[in-house]
């Protein structure tokens, strides 16, 4: 099965991702950037992995990387000018408790390029959801906009070649190619992660798209701020006091257990958001 050419399934994608433009224009990738092989040393088993996922896997998630893979060829078509190499989607936590995705350049088992989804994104369990609608095609929505966001660190990585160490990846680069795309989706500019750096103003490009969608994208699915009664209740600090506590112990041994503590409370460090 080849892939990063055409995509080999027809499907009707999730409405703002690539078929509602509102009329806008797709622009062309700018074609001085540099082209990434498809010939890599691991392509045959990348190629491989995507028929097994996409055709064989347990259905929960088969069918949701049948979704990731389908929309991958028409982010790549559209927004990347078909100069990326499927990523290995993996349905797996990522090791900071309060990220939803990740991308990284090797895999765990040492293959090139992997990007990870929160498996609480997908059932519905993550507290950004369960005080939601519950509606399935915002949970969707959701996560897909969790993966387009690592697709474009993937891009800064691989075809930039301008990984950036600051600001946790969410720096002026990442800022530039979010507003880029977002442009083709008739979503606002967004600007670095440090308030310090993103000198107009613009929502951080550390939680983009969700945080430039309309209201209704997510169909009420996606609530980012728990209720404030169980927030009162349940939530011993606040946000900001969560963030001093985490920043004091950072590099000790209780670190691990505070990304935990704030993860279960829906804390979320803007940095670390994906």
């Amino acid at each position: 099965m080849e892939r990063g050419a055409a995509p080999s399934r027809t499907r009707r994608l999730t409405a703002g991702h690539v078929t509602e433009y509102s009329g806008t224009p797709v622009a062309a990738y700018p074609p001085t950037r540099r082209r990434m092989s498809n010939t890599d040393p691991d392509d045959a088993y990348r190629q491989a992995f995507i028929e097994y996922c996409t055709t064989s896997a347990h259905p929960p998630y088969r069918q949701v990387l049948q979704v990731l893979y389908d929309q991958f060829d028409q982010w790549n078509t559209v927004f990347f000018g078909q100069q990326l190499v499927p990523p290995h989607f993996v349905i797996l936590a990522p090791t900071t408790p309060t990220r939803l995705g990740d991308y990284q350049p090797h895999t765990g088992w040492g293959g090139s390029t992997q990007i990870r989804l929160r498996p609480s994104l997908i059932d519905g369990s993550h507290p950004h959801l369960v005080h939601g609608s519950q509606d399935a095609q915002g949970w969707e929505r959701c996560w897909l906009d969790v993966a387009l966001h690592a697709c474009v660190h993937y891009d800064c990585d691989a075809i930039l070649a301008a990984p950036e160490q600051a600001e946790k990846g969410h720096g002026r680069i990442f800022a530039q190619e979010c507003t880029r795309i977002g442009a083709l989706l008739d979503l606002p500019p967004v600007g670095p992660a440090r308030r310090s750096r993103n000198y107009q103003g613009w929502p951080r490009c550390a939680s983009w798209p969700r945080n430039v969608r309309p209201d209704d994208y997510y169909r009420g699915a996606y609530r980012p701020d728990p209720p404030t009664r169980q927030r009162t209740t349940d939530n011993p600090l606040t946000d900001p006091a969560w963030q001093q506590l985490r920043a004091a112990l950072r590099g000790s041994d209780l670190a691990p257990l505070i990304e935990r503590l704030m993860a279960s409370h829906g804390v979320v460090d803007a940095d670390d958001a994906c």
